[in-house]
Formats: structure tokens, C-alpha cells, sequence
């Protein structure tokens, strides 16, 4: 299974986003 390193950064991005929110 190959990945995109685009759809795996923006996948990166929006869990250490979610994971900010989680905390504040």
C-alpha cells in the first residue's frame, strides 16, 4: 500500500490539531 505524503501530513496536521483542542 503506497501513501500519499501529502494526505499523510494533512492527516498529522489535523490530529495534532484535534488533539490541541482536546487539551485547552
Amino acid at each position: 500500500v503506497s501513501l500519499d505524503t501529502s494526505a499523510v501530513q494533512s492527516l498529522l496536521e489535523s490530529q495534532t490539531l484535534i488533539s490541541e483542542v482536546e487539551q485547552s
